[in-house]
């Protein structure tokens, strides 16, 4: 099905809005249903647990995270299994959960429920520069790992074939590695690989096709001036903001994470 999209520009945030239609009611029905059986996810069947995630795989769970917050059904697979589902959430349970694990940082934004409920219902998608602004050298202050493990996050560059906004993000440590973030016209999303250990994963892939790796982004700026993204992925949920002197919080529904970032 094809959606005619309405783009905003407004300070760096493209709020990109579906027109309404009874097609879409009906659209968002199906999914929702699909949902619920389990019809759309075929997420459980690795064809090669050994092999890297290819672009149309990656493409295919950014797909269906998206339809799971458009049908207001987000759902959480266990952390050691793609096939077992745990939690499901609305947008509502899961902004009021995120929130308050948030607000138990010493540098909280101040996040409304209004603002989080916003980005999951009207979705919105960043410019170069709202990419930017996250630009820099990130560094996990919570690990209290015997080295850092610091990732830098490029400045964004356009990429002309695809049509759309790519910040590298590459760890150069011990465990050399390199993920992204991208912005098109339909929003905001990402892969990163993870290290050994991580969720019993291996750093090419983690044996299930990119499934722990892709992350679905929904940007907004608070009113004090934080740049925040609510990144939905099948194992968590995750509320990230930005400060303005450089602090980047990480609040999620069973982990919470804190960094400092050097700006380029």
């Amino acid at each position: 099905m094809s959606h005619r999209w309405t783009q905003i520009h407004t300070d760096s945030v493209i709020r990109v809005y579906r027109c309404p239609s009874v097609a879409n009611k009906v659209y968002s029905l199906i999914i929702a249903l699909c949902i619920s059986s389990g019809c759309i996810s075929n997420h459980g069947q690795v064809p090669n647990a050994n092999s890297k995630p290819t672009h149309q795989d990656l493409v295919s769970i950014r797909d269906e995270m998206r339809a799971w917050v458009e049908a207001d059904a987000i759902r959480r697979y266990a952390w050691d299994d793609a096939s077992r589902l745990e939690d499901s959430y609305t947008h509502e349970t899961l902004c009021r959960q995120l929130i308050a694990s948030h607000g138990e940082f010493e540098h909280a934004c101040a996040v409304t429920f209004s603002d989080c409920l916003r980005a999951l219902e009207t979705p919105t998608t960043l410019d170069e520069s709202g990419l930017n602004r996250w630009a820099g050298v990130h560094r996990d202050v919570n690990r209290n790992q015997p080295k850092p493990d610091d990732a830098v996050w490029r400045r964004a560059h356009w990429v002309r074939d695809g049509e759309y906004w790519q910040q590298d993000v590459v760890w150069a440590g011990e465990a050399p590695r390199r993920g992204w973030n991208r912005a098109d016209a339909d929003g905001l999303w990402g892969w990163d690989p993870k290290l050994p250990g991580d969720f019993k994963g291996s750093i090419d892939d983690d044996g299930q096709r990119g499934w722990r790796g892709v992350h679905v982004g929904y940007p907004f700026r608070t009113a004090d001036g934080c740049d925040c993204i609510l990144w939905i992925t099948p194992k968590e949920a995750y509320l990230e903001c930005l400060t303005a002197d450089g602090i980047r919080t990480g609040a999620g529904l069973w982990h919470r994470y804190e960094w400092t970032v050097k700006q380029d």
